[in-house]
């Protein structure tokens, strides 16, 4: 008998993940709170698959920065003090604790190791069904105005060689259709592309359900079950499957007590 897996969040994660494992012959169930896939965190961020940012941000550059950060709105790290609760506060001393152990290169060397290998996964799922999404193998360029973030690339680029990472220093010159005024350098990532997530996750949803034993649920998954609301349990779901999955982004921390995931900014739309 094949084994069932229960997949929480059908963003990209979730589906690569059913993808992968309905390839080997397990019978999945996807769960999520909304009727169409990738509709929370893989519908609003941009399409990159960027080994080029795989740097993790425990430095204290990061954190004398990240004071610096909190009373502005377009800032790219958001810490509300006014909801500031225990769990932010044992996050915040974990992130210090691993910038204080000196484990920011160790960190980072990890990430990319795990980021080259799900490109290395994206790029054959993409030959094995020939899936569209807008793809443009073009490479990740990124631009400076600030000399010391500049020169911090380029040590980067020096002490993550060995791994595969391939981003190297270009000329300014070089870069077409960009104005490059005040920038101060440039480095490229050739292996890195683009493409529309929400279109990649909707084609794949498509493909899943015409080819192997996938269902989707429209429900919220909470860590309990609760007849009331008619939400699923995880503990539910932990006791009627053989596996689970949790790819419900920032939100796995809610069902996941301990994951150390947070959501570094959340944008609220009026």
């Amino acid at each position: 008998m094949a084994l069932k897996v229960a997949i929480v969040g059908t963003g990209v994660a979730g589906l690569t993940t059913a993808y992968f494992l309905a390839k080997k012959g397990y019978v999945i169930d996807l769960f999520d709170r909304n009727r169409s896939v990738a509709s929370e965190c893989s519908y609003a961020n941009g399409g990159q698959v960027s080994v080029s940012n795989a740097e993790v941000w425990n430095t204290w550059d990061n954190i004398i920065h990240g004071v610096g950060w909190l009373r502005k709105a377009e800032a790219p790290l958001a810490l509300r003090l006014d909801v500031l609760g225990w769990d932010n506060i044992k996050w915040l001393a974990n992130f210090i604790g691993t910038t204080a152990l000196g484990r920011y290169e160790k960190n980072t060397r990890k990430v990319i190791q795990y980021s080259l290998r799900s490109r290395e996964l994206l790029l054959e799922l993409e030959d094995e069904i020939n899936i569209k999404y807008d793809q443009h193998k073009c490479g990740i360029i990124h631009v400076y105005r600030n000399g010391a973030s500049y020169k911090h690339a380029l040590e980067n680029n020096k002490k993550f060689i060995d791994t595969g990472w391939n981003v190297q220093d270009i000329n300014l010159d070089s870069i077409q259709g960009v104005k490059t005024f005040k920038m101060v350098g440039a480095t490229l990532a050739p292996d890195d592309f683009v493409g529309d997530t929400n279109l990649f996750c909707t084609e794949l949803f498509q493909h899943l359900q015409i080819n192997y034993p996938v269902t989707k649920y429209e429900n919220n998954v909470t860590r309990k079950q609760n007849k009331e609301t008619g939400n699923v349990g995880l503990d539910t779901l932990r006791r009627d499957y053989d596996e689970v999955v949790v790819a419900a982004g920032a939100d796995t921390a809610r069902l996941v007590p301990g994951t150390g995931i947070y959501p570094i900014k959340v944008i609220q739309l009026q």
